[in-house]
């Protein structure tokens, strides 16, 4: 709970007047109230940064409970200074792991969006490749299907060609035949002829004795 600027002390308020807000908070701690919530006393506003040491200050005054205050301010001198070191060097090596593995998130996040793009790149370039994939089968499949038509195409041209040369084939074999047959049948058609005309002659010479 941040609450607004402490802007002075009346002549009645219980707060002295070198004291904070915060000081006030520790002063008045008693054990009747060691049961009752911590609740910070901050004197805030909520534009403060941490930049100004005051407002630092008035940042821790209301951070840690009074019984805690009381603990240390009973403590030997040399108690808290041994463990305000400890405390220093655990808090400087905490923050250093920190910040280092901070940077290196930082960096291994850098590198991360690079090969995240380098992904997208190459997923965009696969899904390119696999769509000229895919153009190229299915234009192969037209070229062979075409291919194979043509073939089929030029197969059944040349068995009707060849059916048709054997019907001329046969047409042919069938005059060759008639054409031999009547060749041979000439010498006994003229030998016919021959004789009918030996035959008319005698008959002429007959009838003109």
């Amino acid at each position: 709970m941040m609450l607004g600027s402490f802007s002075g002390v009346d002549k009645s308020s219980p707060i002295r007047p070198e004291e904070t807000l915060g000081d006030y908070y520790y002063r008045t701690y008693s054990e009747k109230d060691a049961s009752e919530i911590h609740a910070p006393v901050w004197n805030l506003k909520k534009g403060d940064t941490f930049s100004d040491w005051l407002i630092c200050r008035d940042w821790f005054q209301g951070i840690f409970s009074p019984g805690e205050i009381k603990f240390q301010e009973s403590r030997l001198h040399e108690h808290i200074y041994h463990a305000y070191l400890e405390e220093a060097a655990s808090h400087a090596s905490t923050t250093h792991r920190i910040v280092r593995e901070w940077h290196s998130m930082h960096k291994d996040w850098a590198a991360f969006k690079v090969y995240k793009k380098k992904v997208v790149d190459d997923r965009r370039r696969v899904a390119q490749l696999k769509a000229k994939l895919e153009a190229d089968q299915a234009k192969f499949e037209v070229d062979r299907k075409t291919e194979e038509w043509s073939v089929a195409g030029r197969k059944r041209k040349a068995e009707a060609e060849a059916a048709l040369l054997s019907k001329e084939r046969k047409n042919w074999k069938n005059i060759c035949e008639k054409d031999n047959a009547e060749k041979v049948n000439h010498p006994n058609v003229i030998n016919n002829l021959k004789a009918e005309i030996e035959k008319l002659k005698k008959q002429d010479a007959e009838v003109e004795k």
